[in-house]
């Protein structure tokens, strides 16, 4: 089976699985592989051409390339979207594997690429004084006060 017609097949069989923004998501992401690979036999895609072809989108140099709408623009893709098109190409081929197109799943121990901390956001200073303010009526709610019981 060729990669086109696998991709084909996983976005009929998985449409009302998932939602279509998931399906979409798939779209967009999963056509790097044939534009890395050709339209080769699903068969012939071996762990470590998966790991060349991650390692070629990581080292991108251009943004946009091809894209209907966006204009190219100089730098490589983000952590958080390569990580998106990985996890996309796992979710394929183990898709492919479970249905029996595939005896091993190539991108079984393909690894995620780490995503950087995410810094936690806090409250703005109008949210804090609006829960203070709130809080007067309520004692017990409110977040200058000593937890825990008087002894």
């Amino acid at each position: 089976m060729k990669l086109s017609t696998g991709m084909e097949l996983f976005y009929q069989k998985t449409d009302g699985e998932v939602s279509p923004t998931t399906i979409r998501f798939y779209k967009n992401r999963l056509p790097s592989l044939i534009d890395y690979f050709g339209d080769i036999e699903i068969t012939k895609i071996t762990p470590d051409s998966l790991d060349d072809w991650k390692k070629n989108l990581r080292d991108r140099k251009l943004r946009y390339e091809n894209h209907p709408t966006r204009p190219t623009m100089k730098g490589g893709l983000s952590p958080n979207t390569l990580h998106q098109y990985v996890r996309s190409c796992k979710r394929l081929f183990k898709w492919l594997t479970v249905n029996h197109h595939l005896a091993v799943n190539p991108a079984l121990y393909l690894a995620l690429p780490k995503l950087p901390k995410r810094v936690a956001r806090g409250i703005s200073t109008v949210k804090r004084d609006k829960l203070l303010e709130d809080a007067k009526n309520d004692p017990r709610r409110r977040p200058d006060r000593p937890q825990g019981r008087p002894q």
